[in-house]
């Protein structure tokens, strides 16, 4: 399902939870959750409605509980992939920044793929997904 990996609140307490007694600092300027992943199609935030498109849900781990916003479809919603993404090739892409400057994407509802080349159809082997976060300080 498409998604926002964390709600504004939860992308706080992922800082929290991983840098424990240094999040109160880091908290007090901008931050961003950045992600590495492939293969991935990708939503313009520009034409997302917030308090339309998202719904909030529990994201639970044995270890974590957070919360992500899942997307709800609508047809103004642009999308952007890779043709014949190659294993290789990522996107680097924001899951939050608390900048909230209105002119610049804040996340991006996001979406795994499988990806199969035309004249192969189907896909050859089960899609697998690489994922890297990355929490950035300024």
């Amino acid at each position: 399902m498409a998604h926002v990996d964390q709600t504004l609140e939860s992308a706080v307490k992922r800082v929290r939870y991983h840098l424990k007694d240094e999040a109160a600092e880091l908290l007090k300027g901008r931050f961003r959750i950045v992600k590495l992943q492939s293969p991935l199609v990708l939503c313009d935030y520009f034409n997302v409605d917030k308090d339309k498109d998202l719904r909030a849900s529990d994201l639970v781990f044995p270890h974590y509980v957070g919360e992500q916003w899942y997307s709800h479809y609508n047809p103004q919603h642009k999308w952007f992939y890779v043709s014949d993404q190659q294993p290789q090739e990522c996107w680097l892409f924001k899951c939050h920044d608390s900048e909230g400057d209105p002119k610049k994407a804040a996340f991006a509802i996001h979406n795994s793929v499988d990806t199969p080349v035309p004249d192969r159809l189907p896909a050859p082997r089960p899609r697998e997904t690489i994922e890297f976060r990355c929490l950035d300080f300024y």
